[in-house]
Formats: structure tokens, sequence, C-alpha cells
């Protein structure tokens, strides 16, 4: 069965709501995407709150486009767990508060879960 688009790039998926297609403004951010209303699991299957959703994107996606909306942000990149613990290890030993040994025995238990194939954590 082939799918009925209607101008404008929004479609319906029956029984899984509306869905837009957005995929010419894919250098600001747009796809495929789902027309899932605030608050909601999935995407709509009202038409009229789907027409809305989109309106809204395209309007957000063209001002991208045009520069009148900023970048995001990039997302701040954690360290891994493991540099963490090491890094909080030496500030403990740093200030006197552990032993070399309590720090050792911490070192090693890491590393036999590691080894174990566990979760590093303590």
């Amino acid at each position: 069965m082939k799918r009925k688009r209607t101008p404008a790039g929004m479609y319906h998926r029956p029984g899984r709501g509306w869905y837009a297609d957005f995929r010419n403004y894919a250098e600001v951010g747009g796809g495929q995407e789902a027309l899932i209303p605030e608050g909601a699991r999935g995407a709509t299957e009202d038409q009229a709150q789907a027409a809305l959703l989109f309106g809204r994107r395209l309007e957000y996606l063209q001002a991208r486009r045009a520069g009148r909306i900023p970048e995001p942000a990039a997302p701040v990149v954690m360290p891994p767990i493991q540099v963490s613990l090491e890094r909080h290890a030496e500030l403990k030993r740093a200030d006197g508060k552990a032993r070399e040994r309590t720090i050792a025995a911490a070192r090693s238990r890491r590393s036999q879960r590691k080894h174990a194939g566990l979760r590093v954590l303590r």
C-alpha cells in the first residue's frame, strides 16, 4: 500500500501517527521525524496537531538555516570513570587522607573487576 503524502512533507503511518520529512534541512538538523507533542510518548494521531507541530519545526529549521538561531552548544564530554577515580586517589594521597596501601588496594580491586568483565565503579 502506497503511503498518502500531504503537501509540505507530512505523512501518516496508520497506527503509528504523523511524521514529517525534513531531509531538505539535514545540514541544520532536519530528517525524518515523528511529530510528537510535548509530554507524549509517540507520534500524534491528530492531523491538526501534527500540522501545528510541523509548522513549528519547519519555522525553527528555516531560522537555523538563515542563521537567526545559533548552533546548539556541543555536549559536555565527561572523562572515563577510571580517570576520575585515579584523580580522586591522587588528591586523597596529596591531602594525606589516604595511605599508599589503601590507594593501591583500591586500584587492585578496580583492576580485578575490570579483568573479570564486571563494571568498574569502586
